[in-house]
């Protein structure tokens, strides 16, 4: 699980709030890894779904349960390196 936060982090440029809530308490940063209460964690659900579905049916590629590995598709392939994907630019006439 490591492997899929860092590269969240890096692939959309953010860091663990993104996705899980924190606060202080006294001098302690907490941060709820359980809690779905953050839109962006549940979209992050859906997109890692999104992938693996991908890369099974057009790659044969599906993701090992250990997720471990990287498929073709994963999240730099859109997000390159924002936690919103840019378009591409648009075509000239």
């Amino acid at each position: 699980m490591d492997f899929v936060m860092e590269t969240f982090n890096i692939h959309l440029g953010v860091n663990c709030l993104f996705c899980h809530p924190g606060k202080m308490n006294g001098t302690d940063y907490n941060i709820d890894y359980a809690t779905d209460q953050l839109r962006n964690k549940r979209v992050a659900r859906d997109m890692l779904r999104m992938t693996m579905k991908l890369n099974k049916k057009y790659f044969d590629d599906p993701l090992s349960s250990r997720m471990i590995e990287r498929g073709i598709i994963w999240c730099r392939t859109c997000h390159r390196g924002y936690p919103v994907p840019l378009l591409p630019p648009a075509k000239q006439k």
